[in-house]
């Protein structure tokens, strides 16, 4: 699996196979191919066939499939067959990429009579939560990572016309995470992102 740290739209890939002489019979050969921009919720992009290398000094490579601009931040490649060997192997990947600028539009939920506004989202520092009530009552959330574990959770006591800000994020590792909702018994939830801070 493949976690290019932010979304990207996804164009043409270039493999090299396994290219020792001794082992071409390891290379990849039906491979399957999966995205996702969360880590959690994935796409099946299809199967796929790796040609097998020449076993040459010379050998650069061959297309691979293109992507059709899908957007992106984790890319799963699962070997189905090889060429006949004891092993699979794969040299070396190159895909055509473009980043996907995401703005801060608001992301909205709606749970009973409370609007929650996430913003931005995929997010490097903090996850601001805007809670907008209609109603008096306790609004519980919870965040849990990616593999289920539940990493913070809180309880607000809003009144009715109460408008909150909260801000979250800030000592989180990057990654993807499940943040949800419950009011009275009522659950909603929003896979959220933060990468990692670029350094030059």
């Amino acid at each position: 699996m493949y976690d290019f740290g932010k979304i990207f739209s996804l164009g043409q890939m270039l493999i090299w196979n396994t290219n020792d002489p001794a082992h071409l019979d390891w290379g990849m050969q039906e491979v399957s191919i999966d995205y996702s921009t969360d880590g959690i919720s994935w796409v099946h992009a299809g199967d796929f066939i790796f040609p097998q290398a020449s076993g040459q000094s010379t050998y650069e490579g061959a297309e691979g499939p293109h992507l059709n601009n899908v957007e992106a931040r984790f890319l799963l490649l699962t070997a189905l067959t090889n060429y006949g060997g004891e092993c699979y192997g794969l040299g070396e990947m190159n895909i055509a990429a473009e980043e996907v600028i995401i703005s801060d539009v608001d992301d909205i939920l709606t749970l009973d009579c409370v609007d929650v506004t996430l913003y931005p989202n995929p997010f490097a520092d903090k996850l601001t939560m805007n809670f907008v009530s209609e109603c008096k009552g306790d609004f519980y959330y919870r965040l849990y990572d990616a593999l289920g574990h539940e990493v913070m959770s809180d309880k607000i006591n809003l009144q009715s016309g109460q408008n909150v800000n909260l801000e979250i994020g800030q000592h989180l590792s990057p990654g993807s995470y499940v943040l949800q909702f419950e009011s009275e018994g009522n659950f909603i939830q929003k896979s959220i992102v933060k990468v990692g801070n670029e350094r030059p």
